[in-house]
C-alpha cells in the first residue's frame, strides 16, 4: 500500500483560528486549569473551537499546528518562505506555516524528505522547539530525576527539557511523571506558549507577572478528621496578582478549601495542587491519611482534630561552595514527618553575598561567606548551612582550562573543552579570531595572537553547534574520535530494534552489533560532532494484509465535505483487513493515511452534489455515491 501521509486536514479538527472571531466561552472549559489563557487567546483571534461550542482542550496537537501556533504567537509568519516536502504541498492549509517555520530555523524535516505535518507532537518535541526558539540557558538535567519517567526522556531532548523546567515553561503531572512522550494537548500547547511568550496580553503598566509557585511542603501525613494548612508561596513577591486555586485528586481521602486548609477523610492518599490565576503555574502535595490512633470507633468519639508538634528540622547540606551566578537547592526536613505544621521561612546573614527564596533555592551573589537558616512556624526550631562564594570563572562553562606561551613578541593560545561539551562545541574564538581544533585531541583548540598577553587580555566565546534531529527511531548517538576518524554508534529505541531494516550515517551503512541488537556502528573519515551527522533509519515493510473478497468501503465512517474555508475535501475508509491499492473521488486520485486505513482527496464539487467512489484492490473494485455534505465553516 501507500504511506503518504495525509496532505488535507479537515477543517474542524483544527487548532488555530484561521477565520472568523473568537467564541465567547467555551462550554468544556469551566473550571479548566488553562480556562484564562485559552480563553485569553481566543480573544486574541490566535486559537478557536469547534462548531459545538467546545475547545477540546485536552485534545493531541498536531506538528502542523504546534508550528502554525507558534508562528501566530511569535511572529513567525513568512509569506515568501517556500517548504520542501513530499507529504506537504502548496495547497495545503499549513503550508505556508511549515515553510516560515523552516525558514525561521526552530523545527526541519525527516531524513525521509517529509514533515509529518498530522503526526501528533510530542511534549519532549515541544519542548525542544521552544528552548530552540528562545535560546533558554542550560538547566540542570540531574534535576530531572525527580520525574518519575526520566528514564523515558530522549537524550537529545534532556538539555531542551532541563532548560524548559528550570525556566518554569513547562511541568509535571501531579502523579510525578512529566509524560515526555505523551502527545502535548490543546489546553498545554496554549499554556507553555503563553508562557514563552511572557503573558496572554501586554500587561498593564507596573504590572508584575506571576513566575511559579511553591507549597511549604510536597508531602503531608495526617490522621482521620484532623485538618493541616498548606501554605502557597507566589513568586515574585511584587506579582500583580497572586491569587490561586486549591484542588484535590480525591475528596473521598482528603479535601481542600480555597484557603488551604486539607481535612482527612479518610484512609489512603491523595495529591493536592495549587494553581495560580496569572499563568497557571502549579505545585503539589502527597497527602497520606493515616487512621486517627485510640479513642477508636464510630459514633464520633474522640471528636475534634489530633495536633502534632514540631521537634526538629534539619538541612541536606551543612556547607555548600558555590560560584558567583550559581543556585542550588536546600531542601529542609521537618520532623516529625506527621507534624501538623510543618511551615518554614529562610533568611540569609548576609545577602550582599547569598539570598535565598521562600523555597530554599540559593542564589550566589558575590564572594565571600554567608549563612543560611531555616526555621519551622511550629517551635521555632532551626537548622543551617555556612555558603561559601567563589569568584565566576572569566572563561565560559564549556572551558576547563587555558593555556598561554609567549615566544617572539606572540602568544599562543590554548583552549580545553570539558569533555562533556567537546562533541557539541562547533567553533571557538579568542579575542574575535577563530582557533583551530586538534585532530589529535578534538577538546584541543588553538591559536596564536599579536603581542605579549595574559588571561585578562583575552576573551574566548564558545560557539555550540545547534541540537541534532535524529528519527524518532533514535535514542541517542554517541562519538568517539581517534585518529582522525570518528566511530559512531546509534542506539535505536528498544520497543523499535525489531523495526528497524537498516541505519546510514553520512550515507554510510553502519553495522548491527549482534551482541545488543539496539547498537549500530560505523567509522567515519575526519573530527566529526553531532552536527555533521545525517542519520537515516529504514524500516522493515510491515507484510499487506489478506485479501477477502466482499466490499472495501467502510460507510459508516467515509464521508465528501464541503468547507467554506477549504472547500471540498472527501475522506474514504477502509474496512479492517481489506486491501486497497487506489481509491478515485470523482476521478481524482486519493492520496493514503496509513495510520488511520483511509484515503483522502480535494475535488471540485459544492455541497449537495453527488460523488462517484471507487475503491480497487487485489479483490477487485467496488463503487460507492456520496452526497457532499456543507459543513459551513
Amino acid at each position: 500500500m501507500k504511506s503518504r501521509l495525509l496532505a488535507v486536514t479537515l477543517v474542524c479538527c483544527l487548532l488555530l483560528a484561521l477565520a472568523g472571531a473568537a467564541y465567547a466561552g467555551f462550554s468544556d472549559l469551566n473550571g479548566h486549569w488553562a480556562q484564562k489563557q485559552v480563553q485569553a487567546w481566543a480573544d486574541r483571534g490566535l486559537v478557536n473551537g469547534y462548531p459545538d461550542g467546545t475547545f477540546q482542550p485536552d485534545k493531541a496537537v498536531t506538528r502542523a499546528e504546534f508550528v502554525a501556533l507558534v508562528n501566530r504567537a511569535m511572529n513567525k509568519q513568512n509569506p515568501e518562505a517556500t517548504a520542501d516536502f513530499k507529504d506537504v504541498q502548496t495547497g495545503d492549509w499549513f503550508y505556508r506555516e511549515v515553510a516560515a517555520a523552516v525558514k525561521a530555523g526552530y523545527v526541519s524535516g525527516y531524513e525521509d524528505k517529509t514533515f509529518r505535518p498530522n503526526q501528533a507532537i510530542t511534549r519532549q518535541e515541544a519542548a525542544s522547539i521552544i528552548d530552540r526558539l528562545l535560546q533558554l540557558d542550560r538547566g540542570d538535567e540531574g534535576a530531572l530525576t525527580k520525574f518519575k519517567d526520566a528514564a523515558q526522556m530522549g537524550s537529545w531532548a534532556r538539555g531542551s527539557l532541563a532548560a524548559v523546567v528550570a525556566k518554569g515553561l513547562m511541568g509535571g503531572y501531579p502523579d510525578g511523571t512529566f509524560g515526555p512522550t505523551r502527545s502535548i494537548t490543546r489546553a498545554e500547547a496554549v499554556v507553555v506558549l503563553d508562557r514563552a511568550t511572557g503573558g496572554q496580553e501586554t500587561p498593564p503598566a507596573g504590572t508584575v507577572k506571576v513566575t511559579g509557585v511553591k507549597l511549604d511542603r510536597n508531602t503531608l501525613s495526617l490522621t482521620v478528621g484532623s485538618t493541616v494548612q498548606l501554605e502557597a508561596t507566589v513568586s515574585p513577591d511584587n506579582a500583580t496578582d497572586k491569587n490561586v486555586t486549591w484542588s484535590t485528586s480525591d475528596e473521598s481521602i482528603a479535601t481542600v478549601d480555597d484557603q488551604g486548609n486539607v481535612k482527612g477523610v479518610a484512609v489512603g492518599k491523595a495529591t493536592i495542587t495549587v494553581t495560580t490565576a496569572d499563568g497557571g503555574f502549579q505545585d503539589t502535595c502527597e497527602v497520606t491519611v493515616e487512621r486517627r490512633s485510640g479513642g477508636g470507633g464510630g459514633g464520633g468519639g474522640g471528636g475534634g482534630s489530633t495536633t502534632v508538634p514540631v521537634t526538629g528540622v534539619s538541612l541536606d547540606k551543612t556547607s555548600l561552595t558555590m560560584t558567583v551566578g550559581d543556585t542550588a537547592q536546600l531542601t529542609a526536613a521537618v520532623t516529625p514527618d506527621n507534624a501538623s505544621n510543618k511551615s518554614v521561612t529562610w533568611s540569609s546573614d548576609n545577602t550582599a553575598v547569598a539570598t535565598v527564596d521562600a523555597g530554599g533555592k540559593v542564589t550566589a551573589v558575590a564572594p565571600g561567606t554567608a549563612t543560611i537558616t531555616v526555621k519551622t512556624a511550629d517551635g521555632g526550631k532551626t537548622a543551617s548551612c555556612v555558603v561559601t562564594v567563589q569568584p565566576a570563572s572569566k572563561w565560559p562553562v564549556e572551558v576547563e582550562k587555558v593555556q598561554l606561551s609567549v615566544l617572539a613578541g606572540n602568544t599562543a593560545v590554548k583552549v580545553f573543552i570539558k569533555s562533556e561539551y567537546v562533541s557539541s562545541v562547533a567553533a571557538v574564538t579568542v579575542n574575535g579570531q577563530a582557533m583551530t581544533k586538534q585532530t589529535a585531541n578534538p577538546a584541543e583548540w588553538r591559536a596564536v595572537l599579536a603581542g605579549t598577553l595574559t588571561e585578562d587580555d583575552l576573551t574566548v566565546e564558545v560557539n555550540k553547534a545547534a541540537t541534532p534531529t535524529y528519527p524518532p527511531e533514535v535514542d541517542k548517538v554517541q562519538l568517539s574520535v581517534l585518529a582522525n576518524n570518528t566511530a559512531v554508534k546509534v542506539f535505536i529505541k528498544a520497543d523499535k530494534v525489531d523495526q528497524v531494516e537498516s541505519v546510514s550515517v553520512n550515507n554510510q551503512p553502519a553495522t548491527q552489533q549482534t551482541a545488543n541488537p539496539a547498537e549500530w556502528r560505523v567509522v567515519l573519515p575526519g573530527s566529526l560532532t553531532e552536527a555533521d551527522l545525517q542519520v537515516i533509519v529504514t524500516l522493515k515493510q510491515a507484510p499487506p494484509p489478506p485479501v477477502e473478497p466482499g466490499q472495501l468501503i467502510d460507510m459508516t465512517k467515509s464521508n465528501i465535505s464541503y468547507s467554506k474555508t477549504f472547500g471540498t475535501n472527501a475522506y474514504i475508509y477502509i474496512l479492517p483487513g481489506k486491501d486497497v491499492t487506489s481509491v478515485k473521488v470523482a476521478g481524482v486520485d486519493a492520496s493514503y493515511v496509513s495510520s488511520k486505513n483511509m484515503w483522502a482527496a480535494t475535488i471540485d464539487a459544492k455541497a449537495g452534489d453527488v460523488i462517484e467512489v471507487v475503491a480497487s484492490g487485489p479483490a477487485g473494485s467496488e463503487t460507492k455515491q456520496f452526497t457532499v455534505v456543507d459543513i459551513g465553516v
